[in-house]
């Protein structure tokens, strides 16, 4: 993002929101909260999914593979490791509330909230983008954690302070097989559920 005299000024993380005070021809113009203007210029915006012809499950395992790697930062929603001026990182229900709004669908923030909000499924019925939610056995209903299921057995999440956004397969997380597991069943020290937020 420039400042009106063209300086930049400000690199926004995927799937910022900005209010649009006015478009031109070339650049999008905008209303800052401490009352300046920017503005972006249009060959800058750019759809990351642009070109592709990938389904919505398909699209949303995108978005969460492009995170990889990206710092674990609790309550983070700042996917980029640049140098910023504010601490830059993301957390478990931050990668999969960013996935599901950069595709246009809208989740809550908070892992429990996730997992309040999400239709319950069973493990034979988990395809790729559904969400694997857990929680600690002693508290099976105080949700802590949400993976996004990357098919094959496999998970992408976000695991945890000095760890990296990482796929990793379901059994190594948990020690189990996935298809030996049911949604409800305890794992070692976690319950373990499934959930959808999508229709098909």
């Amino acid at each position: 993002m420039y400042s009106i005299d063209g300086r930049a000024f400000m690199h926004l993380p995927l799937g910022s929101r900005v209010r649009i005070f006015k478009e031109t021809p070339t650049k999008f113009i905008l209303d800052l909260p401490d009352g300046t203007q920017a503005f972006f210029e249009k060959p800058n915006v750019k759809d990351p999914l642009e070109g592709t012809s990938l389904d919505t499950r398909q699209a949303l395992l995108h978005v969460a593979s492009e995170l990889q790697h990206t710092f674990y930062l609790w309550g983070g929603m700042s996917p980029t490791n640049s140098n910023l001026s504010f601490p830059s990182g993301i957390d478990c229900s931050g990668l999969v509330h960013l996935s599901y709004r950069v595709n246009g669908i809208e989740v809550p923030r908070d892992a429990y909230e996730q997992w309040m909000k999400a239709k319950p499924i069973k493990r034979a019925e988990l395809k790729p983008a559904d969400l694997i939610f857990s929680a600690k056995s002693d508290n099976p209903k105080k949700i802590t954690h949400v993976a996004i299921y990357a098919g094959n057995g496999q998970i992408i999440e976000a695991p945890q302070t000095g760890m990296v956004v990482r796929k990793i397969s379901f059994q190594e997380k948990y020690g189990k097989a996935l298809d030996k597991v049911e949604s409800g069943d305890t794992v070692g020290e976690r319950v373990v559920y499934f959930g959808s937020f999508l229709q098909k």
